[in-house]
């Protein structure tokens, strides 16, 4: 399908100028108005049914300059999806009924453009449906359109849509943003569009969201390059799925602090008499427990375990929920190999911070067969006998390969 497809566009792009040609000779002085056109014989021919319905469609008297869109290749929810497209009305078919007529108002999206910038639902092009998000840019305006996405958790996401531009000055790309309080903690955007592309482009941004957001924003943003940009884009077929958790294996045995009794920290030692408790996280169901760890500001901080089946040579992602309270020093993750001089230290959290996500990649050193990852802070000398608080959700280790990607760690 997909190269009978492209097989058509390829024999409407042969045609097109020939087609036009030919339509001005058989126009005139008509000023490219009039009805469809008829292809010569010999056009049809080379056209075939989808190249003549193309030029048919699209090339009925085309004004100087008109924008040719070629049809987009047909896109299904991919094969890994958990679930359909999370959006509402990414199609952009559907217009707020409670809006004044003359507000450029879409359903679920709110609409940021500036005062150069119109944004209107149109059906000039589509790539499905009858209508995409048209907007008119100028004077270096910018625009967003923005949705908000609630409840998704920690598992990977996959950001698509098509967009067709026309004259553009600037660049038009997907983009996510999340808060919580004032803090942003994911922030991930796509590569951009711009000029005039005449088909449909897909743009795609894979992103995974860290558990402790209630919800994020998915944007269509448009930056301008200058005071003077302009130009004109459409939008259309805005789809977010949420994909499957990978699969890998954690090399951290209960990193997540689930396993055993509520009293019991399993897997994990420590060296010192630290005041230990298994407690709600608040981080949703995926990750009901965390470890907390109430110590003097002059005791060191070492919990830690060994890590199992670690291959030299290759390269892991070590990342974890932290936060902390009134902590003395910094709290961190530490990879470490006594063998190979191994000291590797992800984050760094002190005094008051809530949930924050923290990663980091490292490789392992030829022959280290003893590498053990610590949930670490090193004692204050010179901080009083006040105690703080540092708090730690799933732990993990992952290959490279396995880890996915969290744009949203900081």
């Amino acid at each position: 399908m997909l190269n009978e497809t492209w097989a058509a566009i390829g024999r409407a792009r042969m045609v097109i100028g020939a087609a036009a040609l030919a339509m001005s000779l058989t126009l005139g002085g008509c000023g490219g108005s009039g009805g469809s056109m008829e292809l010569p014989d010999d056009l049809q021919a080379r056209a075939g049914d989808a190249g003549a319905q193309l030029i048919a469609s699209k090339l009925d008297a085309p004004g100087p300059g008109e924008l040719i869109a070629f049809p987009p290749v047909p896109l299904g929810g991919p094969d890994e999806a958990a679930g359909g497209n999370v959006l509402l009305n990414g199609g952009f078919e559907q217009r707020s009924e409670t809006a004044p007529e003359d507000a450029p108002a879409v359903l679920q999206w709110t609409l940021e453009p500036e005062e150069s910038v119109t944004a209107r639902l149109s059906a000039d092009q589509a790539a499905e449906g009858e209508r995409s998000l048209r907007v008119d840019v100028s004077a270096g305006g910018r625009f967003a359109a923005r949705q908000e996405v609630t409840g998704q958790g920690q598992y990977p996401h996959l950001l698509r849509a098509l967009v067709l531009t026309q004259g553009l000055d600037g660049e038009v790309r997907l983009a996510v943003e999340g808060r919580k309080g004032e803090r942003e903690v994911l922030s991930a955007r796509s590569e951009g569009v711009s000029g005039t592309t005449n088909a449909w482009r897909q743009l795609e941004l894979a992103f995974e969201s860290p558990a402790f957001l209630d919800g994020f924003d998915v944007l269509v943003e448009y930056t301008p390059a200058s005071e003077e940009s302009g130009g004109v884009f459409w939008v259309d077929r805005c789809e977010l799925y949420r994909l499957p958790a990978p699969e890998g294996e954690n090399l951290v045995r209960n990193g997540a602090f689930g396993e055993g009794p509520d009293d019991e920290l399993w897997y994990w030692v420590w060296w010192e008499n630290h005041d230990l408790a298994l407690v709600p996280s608040g981080l949703g169901a995926q990750f009901p427990r965390c470890l907390r760890v109430t110590l003097p500001g002059r005791r060191r901080l070492g919990i830690g375990q060994a890590l199992r089946t670690v291959s030299p040579g290759e390269r892991y992602r070590v990342r974890a929920y932290m936060k902390c309270e009134e902590l003395a020093g910094t709290a961190q993750l530490v990879l470490s190999s006594q063998k190979a001089g191994l000291h590797h230290a992800v984050g760094e959290l002190t005094g008051t911070e809530d949930w924050v996500w923290v990663e980091g990649e490292f490789e392992v050193p030829a022959g280290c067969d003893d590498l053990h990852l610590l949930l670490n802070r090193e004692p204050e000398p010179d901080a009083s006998d006040q105690t703080g608080t540092v708090w730690f959700a799933n732990v993990e280790v992952l290959p490279i390969s396995q880890g996915g990607g969290s744009d949203g760690g900081s």
